[in-house]
């Protein structure tokens, strides 16, 4: 759902060549917001979960929490990427 047909496996090669060739604390964060991605793709293998999505009865958000900074960013499904939560 999250994903849309983008595979896990092609996002990780879209992005880990880029990702590999950056600081530290960019290599964390990627790592952290795709592990948030894969909990809710998780939750959505549940027939119950998945049955309440589909009906518009609850409602799942990918969000990611910077401690260092305070940032907050929310996975946005139309670019299948984060985006900081202050433009939602």
């Amino acid at each position: 759902m999250f994903l849309n047909g983008l595979s896990l496996e092609k996002m990780l090669k879209r992005n880990l060549e880029t990702v590999g060739k950056k600081s530290f604390k960019k290599q964390r964060d990627f790592a952290e917001k795709l592990s948030v991605i894969m909990q809710l793709e998780n939750l959505l293998t549940y027939p119950n979960v998945k049955e309440k999505v589909k009906k518009g009865t609850l409602f799942l958000h990918a969000w990611h929490y910077d401690i260092e900074s305070g940032d907050v960013e929310y996975f946005d499904n139309k670019i299948k990427g984060y985006r900081p939560l202050k433009e939602a």
